[in-house]
């Protein structure tokens, strides 16, 4: 099973194997100049059996993204972790999975469709990270509006 002859010629099959078209995508990219742009992910979680949100959740937030007393955005391995805790205190958590980039210039976080198409562009050409994000990018490089207009809620003290 494990082994195929073609033509004279021993061949192994492996069966498991994922395609390189990743691995091949970036040499090529590389070998044009260009820097090939990860993919990055972030959940909004919405948790519903947890009163309050544990301490840790408001530092791990994304920064620059907004949240609401049961509602954050998380690194996928942070989200996995408050759905847990959820789940154990006897609720199910609601999660939105998005793309997330931010931008080379002005830093401010790009989720869904703007991130996939921030992404598209870096990897169009060599000159593609110095692209601005959108017809706001040069003054939200000097003002950073967007971190001031995200703020995260405030917790109640014990």
């Amino acid at each position: 099973m494990g082994v195929v002859l073609r033509q004279g010629k021993d061949v192994k099959l492996y069966r498991n194997r994922k395609p390189r078209w990743r691995a091949t995508r970036r040499r090529e990219l590389k070998a044009r100049g260009i820097t090939p742009a990860n993919r990055q992910e972030i959940w909004n979680v919405r948790t519903s059996a947890l009163l309050d949100l544990p301490d840790w959740v408001f530092r791990r937030a994304v920064p620059g993204l907004g949240c609401l007393p049961h509602q954050v955005w998380l690194r996928p391995r942070d989200a996995k972790r408050l759905c847990a805790l959820d789940r154990a205190a006897g609720g199910r958590s609601q999660v939105t999975k998005s793309e997330y980039k931010r931008c080379g210039l002005c830093a401010r976080p790009l989720i869904g469709y703007e991130a996939e198409q921030r992404r598209k562009v870096v990897e169009s050409g060599p000159m593609g990270r110095t692209t601005p994000c959108g017809p706001d990018c040069a003054q939200d490089r000097e003002t950073r509006l967007w971190k001031k207009l995200a703020v995260a809620p405030a917790r109640s003290e014990q």
